[in-house]
């Protein structure tokens, strides 16, 4: 088993250097994120990236945020019924998430959503938070159902589908 560092990058151009293509696309935008504007969000408090490093050095990073859900993304029963006039939670937005091509199918895609987890969960007892969310392409919604993500019942745009996870 890897042993794993996780911090936010300062630096970027190592991130450049590291491939997060499928099969010669992007379907995600991860790589096109990685390359032209993961360094431009960083800077701009847009997104805090996220670099993962191993002995191998920089393997994956993922973008996390402040969003908000709209309600009526959520399924009935994730709604406060005392606080009717709520039409948005406050969340922790997972923008990107990129794991080398060759670090794959090693879990540390997953590890990395359970980090994003348990930091959303801190952040939600001191700022207030609800979910975590992300969009994903609909051939990969597996991987967030194992870690107990719940697809919205709003129909895909451009293949994608927004995913969430309560987190109280």
């Amino acid at each position: 088993m890897l042993d794993f560092e996780i911090k936010p990058l300062t630096d970027f151009k190592e991130l450049r250097t590291l491939d997060f293509m499928d099969d010669g696309s992007d379907p995600l935008g991860v790589h096109n994120f990685a390359q032209v504007k993961a360094q431009s969000y960083g800077r701009n408090n847009l997104s805090v990236i996220w670099g993962v490093r191993s002995d191998r050095g920089l393997i994956g990073f993922f973008s996390i945020s402040m969003s908000s859900i709209q309600t009526k993304k959520l399924e009935p029963v994730e709604h406060v019924p005392d606080a009717p006039t709520i039409y948005s939670y406050p969340v922790v937005l997972l923008g990107q998430l990129g794991v080398d091509r060759e670090q794959r199918h090693q879990g540390i895609g997953s590890m990395m959503i359970k980090f994003c987890v348990g930091l959303a969960q801190e952040l939600s007892g001191r700022i207030g938070c609800r979910y975590v969310v992300l969009q994903t392409s609909q051939n990969r919604t597996n991987l967030y159902h194992n870690l107990r993500f719940v697809q919205s019942s709003k129909p895909p745009t451009d293949h994608k589908v927004w995913m969430y996870r309560k987190l109280a």
